[in-house]
């Protein structure tokens, strides 16, 4: 009886690893990129107000540490048809897999290489840009029990985003 449990569990054993390791490959292959890429530019497009499309993906690299690579990004202009406001042809960055697992996001060593930014007014003044409204200083600030806080709106704008960050531009 001994061997018999012995042979269940070391089957056992061996099954839950393969399946581990098929799960592990599956999400590290780039079947998923394009699927992972339109969850990234929905999350990006939420989180900044603005539109971003991913047109080559989004590649992961499993591990304590998420490397994560999005190929073609492109945000295109609110107010121009067929100008696209910024491309960046490749992304790097890396996401603590605890981080993430606790609902934070908090990006590491951010790269950025083949950047372009257009900032363009045509001859009838529409700009290549959506033009927001800056809140006075005195709406953003919130006095709690002798400390200042700056408050912050659920779609926090790029500079909210990146702050705090350390990026690098290669072209």
């Amino acid at each position: 009886m001994p061997t018999w449990t012995r042979r269940v569990a070391v089957i056992s054993i061996g099954l839950l690893s393969l399946i581990l390791i098929a799960a592990w490959l599956l999400l590290s292959s780039s079947l998923l990129a394009a699927p992972r890429g339109d969850m990234v530019a929905r999350f990006l497009s939420k989180k900044l107000d603005q539109t971003v499309e991913i047109n080559g993906g989004v590649f992961v690299k499993l591990g304590p540490t998420l490397h994560v690579s999005v190929e073609g990004l492109t945000v295109p202009s609110p107010d121009m048809a067929d100008v696209n406001l910024a491309e960046v042809g490749l992304v790097q960055f890396d996401v603590a897999l605890g981080d993430l697992w606790a609902g934070r996001i908090q990006l590491q060593d951010l790269q950025a290489s083949a950047a372009r930014i257009e900032i363009l007014v045509d001859q009838d003044g529409a700009q290549s840009w959506a033009a927001t409204e800056e809140k006075p200083i005195s709406d953003q600030v919130v006095e709690t029990s002798g400390s200042i806080a700056i408050s912050t709106t659920p779609k926090a704008n790029v500079i909210d985003f990146l702050a705090d960050r350390r990026i690098q531009f290669s072209n």
